[in-house]
């Protein structure tokens, strides 16, 4: 008997695994309210027949969070090649 309402797993690296993958499940649980559910969450390291997997108690990456890690990516990406412009420019007077 399954006990989630519903399942999704994201894979981070889809189509340029070589053998690994990273990937997220999220099961959705009803918990015994009309409309309300919480998550289980796990992230799997898979390297060919080796895989480790974590299971995400108290800390959900949830949509919100996600987008936070979106966006301090992002500036840091900025960051870093602004850095590799100013270091290519001191090489190269």
């Amino acid at each position: 008997m399954k006990n989630h309402i519903h399942k999704h797993v994201f894979v981070f690296n889809k189509g340029i695994n070589g053998g690994e993958s990273l990937r997220l499940e999220t099961e959705y649980i009803p918990n015994g309210d009309p409309g309300v559910f919480f998550t289980n969450q796990k992230l799997t390291l898979s390297s060919y027949e080796n895989e480790a997997s974590f299971t995400l108690v108290g800390a959900q990456l949830s949509p919100n969070l996600l987008r936070q890690l979106a966006d301090e990516l992002e500036k840091q990406e900025t960051v870093a090649k602004e850095k590799l412009s100013l270091q290519k420019q001191t090489c190269n007077p």
